[in-house]
């Protein structure tokens, strides 16, 4: 899949792409009881710092010890009952920030229905993002309509600081879910789907994988895209139907919470939180 034109192979971006000339992007497709996720990346840095100061202010604990998702959307597509929670408690574990992780509400947006532009989404970024005091922030959009390239899209990365997510299309996967599950699984299913899409475009802010966050062994998948390896990590690139149903069936009761990070990327997210220890002990 091409999802911008100035990609340069599919799921790829040109070399030396900057702001975010190439989103990344989850997609869905829905075809009960079949449910495919996919993934295209790129990224770049839209003029805050570098894409390596950036990405460690999310995982470390200065210069700012929160981290806040700053989220703008349409009235009703939020995440599901507990989906946000979900976030919060999975994003806890894997940054170092004493002072907590918290998702904040802020604008609310109008409906707009239709298809949404790489370049509508980027100015829509533009004109919503404040930015949160003394905290390091991650900006959400959760809009209606589907993405003009790929009306499949669940959701877009870029510039390892915005993420956009479809709410319409992720409620169609919830649809799916609810049609093969018995009531309470699918809520809490939908919740989990919730936050691997969520977790898997954060994934990419937070450069993963080798798109920023240097990988302490290689597991980036082969042919050009930023995704891992492992079929059971929320960065791979594919799930097929039985593999999203079970990557999802298999985190519904947990009592702990777990983002899906494969080994191999929580290594590379703890190499990038660890370095600011190295570097305050002077080593």
């Amino acid at each position: 899949m091409r999802t911008n034109p100035q990609a340069s192979s599919p799921g790829g971006h040109p070399g030396g792409a900057r702001a975010g000339l190439v989103p990344c992007a989850g997609v869905a497709r829905l075809v009960v009881p079949l449910v495919l996720l996919a993934a295209a990346c790129g990224g770049g840095d839209d003029g805050g710092g570098s894409t390596e100061a950036r990405i460690a202010g999310y995982l470390q604990p200065t210069p700012f010890d929160r981290l806040v998702f700053e989220v703008d959307h349409v009235a009703d597509r939020l995440p599901r009952s507990q989906g946000e929670d979900l976030v919060v408690a999975g994003v806890t574990a894997i940054v170092d920030k004493p002072g907590g992780v918290a998702i904040v509400h802020d604008d609310v947006l109008e409906p707009r229905g239709g298809a949404w532009t790489y370049a509508a989404l980027q100015e829509l970024a533009r004109a919503t993002y404040d930015g949160q005091p003394d905290a390091a922030t991650v900006h959400v959009l959760i809009v209606d309509g589907r993405y003009a390239d790929n009306p499949n899209v669940l959701g877009l990365a870029w510039d390892h600081r915005h993420i956009a997510l479809f709410g319409d299309v992720i409620e169609s996967s919830c649809a799916g879910l609810e049609a093969i599950l018995r009531p309470g699984q699918a809520e809490r299913a939908c919740d989990r789907t919730w936050m691997a899409i969520w977790a898997h475009e954060l994934g990419h802010v937070v450069g993963l994988v080798d798109l920023g966050a240097p990988m302490q062994e290689p597991h980036r998948e082969l042919g050009g895209t930023h995704h891992c390896d492992d079929e059971s990590c929320v960065m791979w690139r594919t799930h097929d139907g039985s593999d999203l149903l079970e990557h999802v069936r298999g985190r519904i009761d947990l009592t702990e919470v777990d983002l899906g990070f494969d080994d191999a990327c929580l290594a590379d997210l703890a190499a990038v939180r660890e370095a600011a220890s190295t570097a305050d002990a002077g080593l």
